[in-house]
Formats: C-alpha cells, structure tokens, sequence
C-alpha cells in the first residue's frame, strides 16, 4: 500500500495512525478465562485474577508477553525490509509517519514504544540481524541512520499548568522522534467513533453539521501523528528541495520541549512540533551574495611566504552567503591546506542559483540559498585562474599547476580536459565563452606575447588564433 501510495500517487509522506494494542494483565487474563460462563464463574473468575492467583499458576500473561516480543522482532524487520527495498527502488523521496501507540488496552498507561513493534520496533539490534554476516543493507549503501531518516515515531502531549507534558496514555522511549498534541483534539467521527462513554472520555462534544459530517474531541496518537503529517508535507510544499532527511532534521532542531511524565520512562524531555519555528528555518530569505576570505592559522589576514617546510602556515577559507539586507544566511569554513606563493582557495562565482568556488584545485557548486553543497569535482584542477559559464550551465575552466582547459556540465560531469596545450604555452589565466567556441588567453608563450588559444565545443579541437 505504501508503495504504491509512492508510485502512483507521488506522496511524499504517508501517515500511520494505528499501532499494535497491547493488552494490560489484568485485561487479558478477563479476556482470556471470562467469556460465555455463568456469573458465578465470571466472579470466581475476577476474585482470582486479581489476587494474581491464576496467573501465579499459569503464567498466562507472561507467554502472552513472549509472543508479543517474537512478534514486534518480526514486524519491524518486515518493516525494515520494506524500507530497503522502497529506497533501492529509487524511492528516496518519502517519510512515514507513525503514531506511538496509546498504553495499555489503547488508553491505558504507555509503556515502551518498540514493544508494538512495526515502524516503532526498528531500532539498531533488528537492522543488524538483518544485515546479518553478507552485510547486504549497509553494503548497499543504506545504513541504520539512513533508513531511520524515512521515519517519524510520533507520541502524544497535552497542554498543562506547567507547559506541555507528555499524556499519560502515550507510549515513549528512545525511538519517539518527535511530540505533538494529542488530547482532547477536535476531529471528525466515524460512525464508528461516534459514542461516548465513561471508559472512552475522548468522545465528546459531538455535533452534525451540513452534509451529515461529524465532529468531536478525541484523544491519542492517532491525533498527534497527523499534525506531524501534515507539517512535513508543509515543508516540502515550501521547500521542496528538501531531502527527507532535511525534513525530518528540520521539524526536530526547530522543536520545543516537552516534559515526559512516566517514571519508567529514561527520558526527561521529548522534541515538541513547532510548525511556525521550522516553516521560518526553510523559508528565511535567501542569499543573494556571497564573500570569500582567505586566512590563515586562526585568523589572520597574511602568512609567511618564506617560512620552512615544517613551519608553514595553514590556509582556509570562509565563505559567507549573505541576503539583500547583510544577514548573514549561511558558512562554509573549508578544511586548512598549508600555504603556497598561489592562494588554494578561489571564488568561481554565482550563476543562476548557485555559487561555485574551488579549494585545493577541487570545484564545489553549492546552493546559494543556504549553502547546501550540489557536488564537488572528482579530482583536482589546480588553481583556477579564469572561468566562465555557457548558458546550459557548464563550467569552462584555465588554471596554474593544473588543466590549460577543462569543461564541467551544471552536474557536475567532467566533459573534457586539456592538461597542456602545447609546450612552451603556460599561465592559462582567462576564459571566454563564445557560443560554439571558448578562447583561453595564455600569458606564457614561445614569443613571450600573450597568445589566444580557440577551443572548437563540438569536438574539442584548438588552435592559436592570435600570438
């Protein structure tokens, strides 16, 4: 179902308001030894179930408990399977909600979240039995990390005098992700919903409206899951850009707090949905401009050019993407290289919607809204010294100590490359794009005259043009 929801569909995020009811002891064991009997059997019954007579000779409940731990163990890893397969698919694009589950008998106190097993279960341990001794998943490139970045386990909080706290029917752990309100929310009723008792409180304040639709206050996973839902597809309507991953990490670092309330649970606080915080981090103005500085050691402006092998300096870049009023939108610090007469660090330039700059002879293309890197060239094309773009977005690169020429397509393909023109002609210094050539202007030549060296695009043959 999920699948095809993907597919056909092209859903980005499927929402799970269900999990696995687990029975308390008491409810099972009147589940179990009351059914159709006399009254007086049903009293004997119930006097011994709960003196724990029954139970003490059978040990009914804890088999029951067993199987429901075979259980879990199995349905998460036919869940991971499922996730496996869905992303070798190419189906990288997706996040499945799933509510925590609501306690004991669905509404009692909650208990641990993994023990409903499903998406809820998949924790470390399932991934590895899976895995096994062939490593097939990580070997495929899809790590534990990588398949929990697809999930959102979501547990329920209500408001209270002391701020948000978690409901005391909501399961918890390690594998909550994520909070959102889940009490007394205002929903439509099924028909099947549509009651109200003293052992089912949520159901209340029904009315009919227009059309015969329903509507009442509910209280459960059930109902903080949507929320979750409905924020993620939010985020990608705003940024659709966004990786599954980005929008997960997005509703998590951008979420309030809320207290837990259980004193088995090992958690003081849980990440609390803030919808208004995450659509401001995604849809914060975008940077127009962008700064590239070059220091050295921790900071400073200028290095010793002449200092020993051992004793030279470290040289970095900081690359600030700034928006139209000099908010500063994004930094990119690169990594330090030691310092040489020419800089290891060059600004390319913007082009449509991004910035490209080179660190060490390696090309990187990042967005220029936020910095997010596209792709970096493979190898290295040593310092760049003059670019250019056409207007299909590839790169037309010259360097020193590196390619006379070189072409990138705006993906970041390697179409072609020059290592040396002709001997003799070094100091590639300039590129200009010409529609179906591009002259490369070269500083160091036989003649010691600057000297135009012409690139034919269609089949990248050269010859010198002016000398």
């Amino acid at each position: 179902m999920i699948e095809t929801m993907l597919s056909e569909h092209t859903a980005c995020v499927v929402n799970n308001s269900w999990a696995t009811v687990i029975q308390s002891r008491e409810q099972y064991l009147k589940d179990t030894l009351i059914g159709e009997r006399p009254v007086w059997e049903e009293k004997i019954a119930e006097f011994l179930i709960e003196k724990g007579k029954i139970d003490q000779k059978y040990e009914l409940y804890e088999s029951y408990q067993k199987e429901l731990e075979t259980s879990a163990k199995c349905t998460s890893s036919q869940m991971t399977v499922m996730l496996f397969e869905l992303l070798l698919n190419q189906q990288e694009r997706f996040l499945i909600v799933q509510s925590a589950g609501n306690g004991y008998d669905n509404g009692g106190v909650g208990f641990d979240a993994q023990k409903t097993g499903d998406y809820c279960g998949i924790n470390e341990e399932v991934y590895n039995r899976l895995d096994g001794e062939t490593h097939r998943l990580s070997r495929s490139g899809y790590s534990y990390e990588k398949i929990r970045n697809h999930i959102l386990i979501v547990g329920a909080v209500q408001e209270t005098e002391k701020g948000y706290q978690m409901t005391e029917f909501s399961n918890y752990g390690s594998n909550i992700d994520i909070v959102a309100p889940g009490y007394d929310v205002y929903s439509t009723i099924t028909e099947k919903d549509d009651s109200y008792t003293e052992e089912n409180p949520g159901h209340k304040n029904l009315r009919t409206v227009k059309n015969g639709i329903k509507y009442g206050n509910l209280s459960g996973t059930s109902m903080a899951a949507p929320l979750v839902s409905g924020s993620a597809a939010v985020l990608w309507s705003v940024a659709p850009e966004l990786s599954a991953e980005e929008v997960k990490e997005t509703l998590i670092s951008t979420a309030g707090t809320a207290r837990s309330t259980c004193q088995e649970d090992k958690r003081e606080e849980y990440p609390m949905l803030n919808l208004k915080a995450a659509l401001e981090k995604v849809a914060k103005k975008d940077a127009t401009h962008v700064i590239l500085e070059t220091f050295y050691n921790n900071g400073e402006k200028t290095h010793d050019l002449f200092a020993s092998e051992e004793n030279r300096d470290q040289e970095y870049a900081v690359i600030t993407g700034l928006d139209q009023d000099e908010n500063v939108v994004w930094t990119i610090e690169t990594e330090k290289s030691p310092a040489a007469e020419i800089t290891a660090n060059t600004e390319i330039g913007i082009y449509e919607d991004r910035y490209y700059y080179a660190h060490c002879g390696v090309i990187y293309a990042v967005r220029l809204r936020d910095g997010k890197e596209i792709w970096h060239s493979a190898s290295s094309h040593g310092s760049m010294t003059g670019t250019d773009f056409g207007p299909d977005g590839t790169l037309y690169y010259c360097s020193f100590y590196g390619p006379d020429f070189g072409a990138i397509d705006k993906d970041g393909n390697e179409l072609y490359e020059v290592e040396s023109f002709y001997p003799g002609y070094y100091w590639a210094y300039e590129v200009h794009y010409e529609g179906d050539h591009v002259d490369v202007k070269m500083d160091g030549t036989p003649s010691g005259e600057e000297t135009v060296i012409r690139v034919n695009l269609s089949d990248y043959s050269y010859s010198v043009v002016q000398e």
